[in-house]
């Protein structure tokens, strides 16, 4: 009998009591509500269990900003700034002005600066990003010092980016056409447009089709980073009344986390930026969305690639059951019925396995600003000549999860696990700047700065609301009779992206034969000058004072534990202890006394036995089984 060595990981939760991992501030350090500092006044502190930490929630007095501080002694300290900040159109304009902000600005004029900061200070998260309804600029470092650099280099390019006035630093972020020789041919380029040409994979294209099935004209369902056809439609002008509209502070909302000195980043905030403007009201409103009317809509739409792109089972399916909901804590309830049905022993994942074997099937729901709310079953892996087998099997799963509901064993697996999760998310470094990041989340897409508080007292009384019954009751309170169903089907369809491709071609060079001679020599002189302006902007270095560290001022906040080791019957054992109430159990064997032609039934019984039930509990059993003590286990060699 062979004798196959395994690898095991286990996560055993030893205590549910949340850790102190950040100790909370004195009553001292926690400002009362009322209180007036450097411009703000707090006007909220509400302590959130799920990160064990003070929210601090202060307001700007003379623009209405909001800044949350996330009171805790984390030495992982951060800064976000977040805008609300929809498109009516696929330009992706706030993509470009993401790109913009951190492209340079009146002040800070380099077009690496940026990236320079990255690699040359002490940071341990530098970035921006894009959603469909919101721009974020998170920054983090172990140095208060540094951070309050980035600060200022963020909100300068904020407030004052270069591309609202330079029509060359817009050309370079957004898109610009070249032609370098009166006989040559005219290129379109851009940093957001050759992004955007790689970015649009087929599932987010797919994503975007349905969405503009369920949510006609919403802007929800354009294209947040901008589509390559219509990039180029952008102009400067456009891109400085969105910069006067959205990224006016009372559009903004801030966050701070970690152990810092918050009136220092207060007066910053106030003095430099925030007291130039004035109070506004900045409207948000889905206006040119129609509602659909009750019935059944199916399309296809098809996705460019290259000639030869294989597109067997190549096809991804999205269904969608719109609904109305009266209450958002049901939306939390409806989004652990669909976690229920996404394990492998719910109805959906049955059915699946066994009619669809080779394909991936999910559900979840889906909510938008403006309260439109969905049920939404994903399918990829799949034929689009099975599309109908694969609605069956979502009508069907729904019936038996509505007349049977929710498995007592599952939902508990469910709740240890989400413990599990959220008591491992404290030990990182980084979890405060992630708290604050679902913050913004949950304000663009509630249009409530507030609304994560509604998810944080869900949280508390987590086995109050997710009982079985509270579960069952909820999704037939909503997911019964309902009478609107969209299909969308999204297929490769090969030498699409070649037609595509010739088709950009022709209609450049169809530009350039409408010119006349002296507008295209106008374009070479620009394309010659835009070269001068981007080797110009290159050669300025990062200035000095943005870096607030050397070797020698390197914070030594962080302490490791150092590890024991003994030998127990023979077995080498490690430990070390860390501040958290998980223990992590690895073990590891030497795997050198098998031979190698034995190698691949060794792995292949590896896979065997995390795929395969047990003397005592069935496959689709096992995963709830696991989730009810520990956060996973896995095998793997």
């Amino acid at each position: 009998m062979k004798k196959f060595v395994l690898l095991l990981f286990v996560m055993i939760l030893v205590s549910l009591t949340v850790p102190a991992y950040a100790d909370l501030p004195t009553e001292y350090d926690i400002p009362e509500v009322g209180t007036e500092i450097e411009g703000f006044k707090v006007s909220d502190v509400f302590y959130w269990n799920q990160y064990s930490t003070n929210v601090v929630k202060l307001e700007h007095i003379k623009t209405g900003s909001v800044l949350y501080w996330l009171a805790n002694d984390n030495i992982d300290r951060s800064y976000m700034m977040a805008f609300n900040t929809p498109i009516n159109d696929n330009t992706g304009m706030p993509h470009v002005f993401e790109h913009a902000t951190l492209g340079g600005s009146e002040k800070y004029q380099g077009a690496n600066t940026f990236f320079e900061m990255n690699s040359k200070t002490s940071n341990t998260y530098l970035n921006a990003s894009t959603g469909q309804y919101y721009t974020m600029y998170p920054m983090a470092s172990t140095s208060e010092e540094q951070l309050l650099k980035y600060v200022d280099y963020y909100m300068k390019g904020l407030t004052h980016p270069l591309a609202v006035e330079n029509p060359f630093a817009l050309m370079r972020e957004a898109f610009r056409y070249e032609l370098n020789d009166p006989d040559g041919e005219i290129n379109l380029q851009g940093v957001v447009y050759s992004e955007m040409l790689g970015a649009l994979t087929q599932s987010r294209w797919a994503r975007y089709n349905f969405y503009r099935m369920l949510w006609p004209n919403s802007y929800v369902t354009t294209v947040s980073g901008g589509d390559p056809v219509n990039i180029p439609e952008l102009t400067i002008e456009a891109v400085k009344a969105f910069h006067e509209k959205y990224y006016h502070p009372s559009n903004g909302t801030m966050y701070l986390t970690g152990d810092v000195d918050l009136p220092r980043f207060l007066n910053l905030l106030d003095s430099d930026f925030l007291s130039h403007y004035d109070r506004e009201e900045i409207e948000i409103k889905d206006s040119n969305y129609t509602p659909l009317e009750p019935g059944s809509y199916r399309q296809t739409f098809s996705y460019a690639v290259e000639t030869g792109t294989p597109t067997e089972k190549a096809a991804i399916i999205y269904y969608g059951l719109p609904f109305e909901i009266d209450d958002y804590n049901d939306m939390v309830i409806l989004d652990y019925v669909c976690n229920y049905m996404n394990d492998e022993s719910s109805p959906l994942q049955r059915m699946m396995k066994e009619q669809l074997p080779e394909a991936n099937g999910s559900m979840s729901t889906t909510w938008d600003p403006e309260g439109k709310v969905a049920l939404v079953y994903l399918a990829t892996s799949i034929d689009e000549a099975d599309t109908d087998k694969f609605k069956k099997i979502c009508d069907d799963a729904l019936v038996q999860l509505l007349e049977n509901g929710v498995e007592e064993a599952v939902l508990h697996g469910m709740l240890v696990n989400k413990r599990f999760e959220d008591l491992m998310g404290l030990d990182s470094s980084s979890v405060y700047l992630g708290a604050s990041q679902n913050m913004v989340y949950y304000w663009t897409l509630f249009g409530d700065r507030d609304a994560w508080k509604t998810d944080a007292v869900v949280y508390d009384h987590l086995t109050d609301y997710l009982t079985v019954e509270h579960l069952n009751e909820t999704a037939r309170k909503y997911w019964t009779d309902l009478n609107t169903e969209v299909i969308a089907v999204t297929v490769p369809e090969p030498g699409l992206k070649e037609k595509n491709d010739a088709a950009l071609r022709a209609k450049l060079d169809d530009m350039k034969a409408a010119m006349t001679p002296e507008e295209v020599n106008a374009l070479v002189e620009q394309t010659k000058a835009y070269h001068a302006f981007v080797e110009e902007s290159n050669a300025i270095a990062m200035p000095e004072e943005l870096n607030a560290l050397s070797v020698e001022t390197l914070p030594e906040e962080v302490s490791y534990k150092p590890a024991s080791e003994t030998t127990v019957n023979g077995v080498r054992l490690i430990t070390s202890e860390v501040d958290t109430p998980l223990i992590q159990v690895s073990i590891r064997t030497d795997t050198s006394a098998i031979p190698f032609e034995d190698l691949f039934d060794f792995m292949e019984y590896t896979w065997l036995l995390q795929n395969v039930g047990t003397e005592n509990y069935t496959r689709e059993e096992l995963p709830a089984q696991i989730a009810a003590v520990s956060s996973g286990m896995s095998m793997y060699n």
